[in-house]
């Protein structure tokens, strides 16, 4: 509920890129994937050089993950 929740700057801040626990890419994979895409390869052939899934790298490609990396 409302009352209870935190105020946006107390809550704690989500790791982000290499430092989440998850994380497959380093922040050069991701530009190399951006500049890939941007010199016309494809995102399948993208996607099997990286070990990634296609859906992810049309995410990293349109910016929708990895923000933080221009």
């Amino acid at each position: 509920d409302q009352e209870s929740a935190l105020p946006n700057d107390l809550l704690p801040q989500m790791a982000k890129g290499i430092g989440h626990h998850a994380a497959k890419l380093t922040e050069q994979q991701v530009r190399s994937i951006r500049e890939e895409a941007k010199n016309g390869a494809s995102y399948t052939a993208i996607a099997k050089r990286f070990g990634i899934t296609i859906a992810n790298t049309s995410l990293i490609c349109r910016g929708l993950t990895w923000k933080h990396i221009p």
